[in-house]
């Protein structure tokens, strides 16, 4: 089948040389057709236009043979991947450059060096103009001859793009993510920034997972509640990448650590994470061990007594004293003692949520809402 589509693809070029060839046996009576009074094709003009066809028709013919046998040949066999788009473009354009080079002074009888003085100010105003797309060319060809990923290779750009090399082109590398979205980027970004490579050196790769365990969890327990955890997931647990735990720090919540396990690939490391967290909650579970929850300090200070205003001043907020003399309220915030009560979630009958509470003492206690 490979050799099929191989002659396949030599078809066009081989029939168009043929094409050329016969054109130039005849190319006596056909150009005398086409010539006038204005534009007359002697007997060397005709020879010139049918042999530079020849060359053209030659150099297409060498670009699919060179295509065909040596780069997805003899290079893919070395590289054990196809080769990437831009490698056969540079090739095609090597080759085409090469045959006007020595089609021109052999065909015409011109001189390349003065077609390439006769376009150097244009060559130079067009660079300019495109000087982010020739930037994007050349780091093509760097990426090409560098090869700092292959192609299917999953890969992180500096800004955490994640994704599988599936083109690399004259101006872009195409990658598409674990969620089968497509993100084109430009290659002086891939390669003038930093570039994660997830499969080197090796396809398989270590990942981690946090958990804050509480300070009565000692390290031992805790160790090997997280690696027991590791043996419930074979990929997992047959790869080399042996799997370790360590302490990234205390805090006031607790014992920060860290599990540290291998994936087989890039695509299957999600499945395998959260494999592995059920397996460390359900472990969590039966020890009877619960992930350390972040706690909250909170500090009351009390107003210091003796002054007037503050000791009476909530009882003049209260509709129920706002009747009585400054001497009566003062005679009652003396007799009055101070309970804060909290009711914790919502009041069943009224749906209000719970509030603090100040009481009064004596025969008749009234609480006064903080809330």
């Amino acid at each position: 089948m490979a050799l099929q589509m191989r002659i396949r693809r030599l078809i066009l070029p081989a029939v168009l040389l043929l094409l050329a060839v016969a054109f130039a046996l005849i190319a006596h009576d056909v150009l005398s057709i086409f010539s006038t009074e204005e534009m007359m094709l002697d007997h060397e003009d005709r020879e010139h236009i049918a042999e530079f066809l020849i060359w053209l028709a030659s150099a297409f013919l060498v670009i699919r043979l060179v295509d065909i046998f040596i780069l997805h040949g003899i290079v893919e066999q070395a590289m054990g991947s196809p080769p990437p788009r831009i490698l056969s473009g540079l090739v095609a354009l090597a080759i085409w450059i090469l045959t006007l080079a020595l089609a021109l002074p052999i065909v015409f009888g011109q001189s390349t060096a003065g077609l390439l003085a006769a376009s150097s100010v244009g060559l130079g105003v067009l660079g300019i103009s495109l000087s982010r797309v020739i930037a994007d060319v050349f780091y093509s060809v760097a990426l090409v001859f560098e090869r700092p990923f292959d192609i299917g290779d999953w890969v992180m750009t500096a800004d955490g793009q994640e994704g599988q090399v599936k083109e690399v082109s004259w101006r872009t590398t195409t990658l598409v993510t674990i969620n089968d979205t497509t993100i084109v980027i430009p290659n002086s970004k891939v390669g003038g920034d930093t570039l994660t490579n997830f499969n080197r050196p090796h396809v398989s790769f270590y990942r981690s997972l946090s958990f804050t365990l509480p300070f009565s969890v000692t390290a031992y327990r805790a160790e090997r509640l997280l690696l027991s955890s590791i043996e419930e997931v074979p990929e997992s647990a047959s790869l080399p990448l042996k799997p370790f735990v360590s302490i990234k720090g205390l805090s006031n919540d607790g014992v920060e650590w860290a599990l540290f396990f291998g994936v087989p690939d890039y695509a299957t490391q999600w499945s395998i994470k959260t494999r592995i967290h059920r397996a460390i909650l359900r472990n969590l579970f039966y020890a009877d061990i619960d992930i350390a929850q972040r706690r909250m300090n909170v500090t009351m200070q009390r107003p210091q007594s003796g002054n007037l205003d503050e000791e009476t001043g909530w009882l003049r907020r209260v509709a129920l004293f706002e009747g009585l003399s400054d001497n009566e309220r003062t005679w009652l915030a003396g007799q009055a003692r101070e309970q804060l009560r909290f009711s914790g979630g919502a009041d069943r009958a009224t749906g209000r949520a719970g509030k603090f509470a100040v009481c009064g003492q004596g025969g008749r206690a009234r609480c006064h809402d903080q809330g």
